[in-house]
């Protein structure tokens, strides 16, 4: 590829082009100082509209001095049929080529999400507002330091006619616009909806535009696991109306910058077999197990030894005696009795445990019978949830708790009541969002509940529990 001949500068590469222009990484011969140098070419140009977003954005640029957007440095003709604009250089890797490598942190995302913020809060407080109208991951630059600047202002012209009386023109990236883009029109929430697209982009490294949409709203929640403060803030940047969009900047980074509260979670019952532990960066929680909390698990226990062993004495009394047929009949309706007395004592004897630290989870269930753990990365845990088994024993139905990860889930029931379930359920969904958050961990210690049914009804649940656990 040839470079261009640039006035006053030694052309170094190309950083990208587009149907009428290009842009090029310089360096000016004057002083050194790398420069982006964006031109248009009139002879690809289809008319003059071109011209003049190309002369609006130099316009504009010319006036904007933040430290989050390249700076201003000139703007000429070349020869009879091009156009330059020279900017300082924003060095660094454009984000759609981070988001093509791996999803971000949600940490990570949230410190993009507060820059471009304070970018969009200087923009929106000049006189006219601002509104660049295609915020995107590849007009967003990351320095080594991580340091964020918006490039590439092509499409502010709209906004700023409109701001002084003029037309409106349908510019942006599809996936990226606002719904009101489709229209012309644009306002101070414009660019909101723009950068809540980036984010979700940054969090899945997927295109918005892959993601199903109802009613013009993404249908995110079940694909990325956020905060619930944090998915309700993304939510509300997604908002297809603007008028329930956040109005400004401002207003969103004050809203993104909220402390959550504390803890949402209800005391536990005093009695309640769960039980919460910290250590350094640390969270635990324990479900102990059961045993002989309720009589009829020990009645079920008692029941299947015995009738293994009443089956089993017949079994062999019917081989001794030559009669196969029988003793075959015996042996397997013994078996049955092993594997209820087996089932029993794996839900009454089974103990649970999930641990939350800074980077990994991991879910640990241990028996007399039998142990499985899985762990993984603190980002591939997506949520936890109280879910309907779909088996009911003596009309009542029996829940578990859920544990949803990138690659599978996990079940606990444990005999616990539904509302302990349920707290299980929001206390995992807590300690991964504060890890999220880039927060600690927290302790958040069972205590006593006024109802005491609650733990009455986790006792009568063990052998339900029990019952269903073997149909798995």
């Amino acid at each position: 590829m040839t470079l261009p001949a640039l006035p006053g500068s030694e052309v170094e590469y190309e950083l990208g082009s587009g149907g009428m222009g290009t842009t090029y990484a310089a360096r000016r011969v004057s002083d050194g100082i790398r420069v982006a140098v964006k031109t248009l070419d009139l002879s690809k140009a289809e008319d003059w509209k071109s011209v003049e977003l190309f002369e609006r954005e130099a316009e504009v640029l010319r006036g904007i001095d933040l430290p989050g957007v390249p700076s201003y440095i000139d703007s000429f003709t070349i020869g009879e049929s091009g156009y330059a604009l020279v900017q300082e250089l924003a060095g660094g890797t454009p984000m759609h080529e981070l988001a093509a490598q791996q999803a971000m942190s949600i940490a990570a995302v949230r410190d993009v999400a507060e820059q471009v913020l304070a970018i969009l809060i200087g923009l929106q407080k000049m006189r006219p507002p601002i509104v660049h109208r295609d915020i995107k991951p590849a007009n967003l630059v990351m320095s080594d330091d991580g340091t964020i600047r918006l490039v590439d202002f092509g499409a502010v012209k709209a906004a700023w006619d409109e701001a002084i009386g003029g037309g409106s023109t349908v510019v942006g990236t599809f996936g990226y616009m606002a719904p009101e883009q489709f229209r012309g029109s644009a306002s101070l929430a414009t660019d909101l909806y723009g950068l809540g697209a980036t984010l979700l982009h940054l969090l899945t490294a997927r295109d918005p535009s892959d993601f199903e949409v109802e009613q013009l709203r993404i249908q995110f929640r079940d694909v990325v696991n956020l905060p619930e403060e944090l998915t309700d803030w993304l939510e509300r940047m997604l908002e297809p109306h603007e008028e329930y969009r956040f109005q400004s900047a401002e207003e969103a980074l004050s809203a993104l910058r909220k402390p959550p509260a504390e803890t949402s979670l209800e005391p536990l019952p005093g009695r309640s077999r769960v039980e919460v532990e910290h250590g350094p960066g640390t969270a635990a929680m324990t479900v102990r197990a059961p045993w002989f909390k309720n009589k009829l698990a020990g009645s079920a226990l008692l029941f299947g030894a015995a009738w293994t062993s009443i089956c089993a004495l017949i079994g062999a009394a019917s081989l001794a005696g030559g009669s196969g047929g029988v003793a075959a009949g015996s042996f397997f309706m013994a078996s049955l009795g092993v594997w209820v007395s087996m089932a029993t004592l794996d839900a009454m004897s089974a103990r649970y445990q999930a641990t939350f630290d800074s980077e990994r989870w991991s879910f640990m269930r241990r028996s007399l019978i039998r142990r499985s753990e899985v762990e993984g990365p603190i980002d591939d845990f997506l949520r936890a949830s109280k879910r309907d088994t779909g088996t009911r024993v003596g009309g009542r139905v029996i829940h578990e708790v859920s544990l949803e990860t990138k690659s599978d889930s996990q079940a606990m029931r444990a005999g616990l009541s539904d509302f302990e379930l349920k707290w299980v359920s929001d206390w995992l969904n807590e300690q991964s969002a504060r890890v999220g958050r880039g927060e600690q961990v927290q302790l958040t210690p069972p205590a006593a509940h006024a109802a005491e049914e609650t733990t009455e009804q986790s006792e009568k649940t063990i052998l339900e529990s029990a019952t269903v656990e073997t149909h798995r």
